[in-house]
């Protein structure tokens, strides 16, 4: 799938794909999805990737070793020192309380935090829209802002 690019306000932007063509590489199966928003703001960047299991599995979130291989994410993001596979263990378990209120199924594969741009309530937006995706891979542009914004103030912000 060629990533799917949604900007609003000229500010936010989320990016879905899958395998290669994203801003990392992901194995097969897996879907990823990255929030860039205002450039310096606690909450301006994220990127998580899952594989969805089964709609009749157990709900909740499995994070299995991130991806092995140092790589860039593409393009850059300026102004922030970005960490491959890194998530804190309470963004984890913010993560894994959206999946599961969302009766979702996610292995997470991939994961990129910025040191400065990262925050809980990023990946906790992420996990909605990835767990929203599981339901239904078709979901609209506003469907899918819709699901960024419904969690996205929801949870402490750092």
């Amino acid at each position: 799938m060629s990533p799917r690019v949604l900007r609003r306000g000229g500010v936010e932007q989320l990016t879905v794909w899958t395998g290669e063509a994203g801003p990392v590489g992901l194995g097969p199966g897996s879907t990823g999805i990255e929030y860039r928003g205002r450039l310096g703001e606690p909450d301006s960047y994220g990127l998580l990737a899952a594989s969805f299991g089964h709609p009749k599995a157990e709900p909740g979130a499995r994070f299995d070793p991130m991806p092995s291989r140092p790589g860039e994410v593409l393009p850059p993001v300026p102004g922030d020192r970005l960490r491959l596979g890194h998530l804190e263990p309470r963004w984890q378990r913010g993560i894994a309380d959206v999946v599961t209120r969302g009766y979702a199924t996610l292995r997470i594969s991939a994961a990129v935090s910025g040191e400065i741009g990262s925050s809980l309530r990023v990946f906790r937006a992420l996990a909605a829209v990835l767990s929203a995706l599981s339901h239904a891979a078709n979901r609209t542009e506003a469907q899918l802002w819709a699901d960024w914004d419904g969690t996205y103030g929801d949870g402490e912000s750092t």
